[in-house]
């Protein structure tokens, strides 16, 4: 007697149909990079741009991030800013299809150092790391910035592209409390459904979605970080880290109210990673990966930093012997900030340093991973 599996995939074939194939991420091995063909942001520039440029190329290339629709499976970039770039277009680049899609198109005329254009949309920034999806919400959020202007204007606005709503579309939220952020790093915490934030002048606060009238918490007013910087969070031991220009900050984020203190990383081994970048001044690429539990770091090239927070040793991880593909190093101004992400259901990591050059694609080990934390009930 055939079993089921042989009867359908005979029953397939007779019919035309096939059977199922692995795509180019589920064959990945551990240690293997996937560069995506054809996989430019460029080839979505819209065909009008509020400055008379001919590109998106600083969309990325200027000090700019992006973050995790996962829901979706996108990672949802936004960018552009200072005098850099005018255009305040969204993009995601699907991993499903793996192809790029330009959500909104840019607002014309694109006035400068204000916060939104005429047609109630937010004008272009820099976005640096303050770029998070929000899964509870399904937003994606962004604050402060350098707004669209020769002067570069900071500010504290903070906006949400709502993509349950149909159409979707960007509402303004309250601005960030203290000084604007010329410099940002974010994080959002599964466990409890926060954005965690803090900018180069320094007030480290939460943004609470479920309470929209008032979302912001300070919890340090007090410290600085880095220009280029960026942030994730553990959630099993309750850290946010922050990191870049060569330095690194831990903080224990584990108690619901409290001035939360700032230490410096006192880490070893492949320390490399904190200074070893291609040109100056760079934030890293920098996630946690739920299967290893270890916070992973990526400057540039081929190899891969892996953290653990019980030891702090840093590991070099490098390619495997398979492994065929090479990214190139990091030209974006400023690094990479968060566009550097770890996909939950592809146990994979996706990164993008330029609209000119393809998407790539890494698998750090063998593994499903685990549910994301379920928020405690208040």
């Amino acid at each position: 007697m055939l079993t089921r599996q042989i009867r359908n995939v005979l029953i397939c074939t007779m019919l035309g149909l096939g059977t199922a194939e692995a795509g180019p991420l589920e064959n990945l091995n551990p240690g293997e990079w996937y560069e995506v063909p054809n996989s430019h942001m460029s080839a979505l520039t819209p065909p009008v741009l509020p400055d008379g440029r001919t590109s998106n190329h600083n969309v990325i290339a200027a000090y700019s991030g992006a973050a995790y629709d996962s829901t979706r499976d996108r990672l949802m970039v936004w960018g552009g800013g200072h005098e850099d770039y005018a255009g305040n277009e969204l993009y995601a680049f699907d991993v499903n299809t793996l192809r790029w899609l330009r959500l909104t198109d840019p607002s014309i005329p694109a006035p400068q150092s204000v916060e939104a254009a005429p047609d109630g949309n937010p004008t272009s920034r820099h976005t640096y790391d303050g770029l998070e999806y929000i899964p509870t919400t399904d937003q994606f959020w962004a604050s402060n910035g350098s707004l669209w202007s020769p002067g570069g204007t900071g500010t504290n606005g903070t906006w949400t592209y709502n993509l349950s709503e149909s159409p979707p579309r960007w509402q303004r939220q309250a601005d960030s409390p203290g000084p604007d952020k010329l410099g940002a790093a974010s994080a959002y915490d599964p466990t409890t459904g926060l954005v965690w934030f803090e900018g180069k002048a320094g007030m480290l606060s939460t943004y609470d979605p479920s309470k929209p009238s008032s979302p912001w918490t300070v919890r340090r007013d007090s410290d600085t970080i880095p220009l280029h910087a960026a942030g994730a969070i553990d959630p099993r031991r309750r850290i946010l880290l922050v990191m870049g220009n060569g330095e690194a900050y831990v903080n224990d984020i584990s108690h619901a109210s409290g001035t939360v203190s700032q230490q410096p990383l006192n880490s070893s081994g492949a320390t490399e990673v904190m200074t070893s970048q291609t040109g100056s001044f760079l934030a890293p690429g920098l996630a946690y990966d739920s299967v290893s539990d270890k916070f992973v770091a990526w400057i540039g090239g081929p190899n891969i930093y892996t953290l653990n927070m019980d030891t702090l040793v840093w590991t070099k991880i490098t390619p495997a012997a398979t492994n065929t593909v090479t990214p190139p190093d990091v030209t974006a101004s400023g690094g990479t900030f968060g566009r550097f992400q770890y996909i939950r259901s592809k146990n994979v990591f996706i990164v993008v340093n330029s609209t000119d050059e393809n998407v790539f694609f890494y698998k750090l080990g063998i593994g499903t991973a685990p549910p994301p934390p379920v928020k405690p009930a208040q």
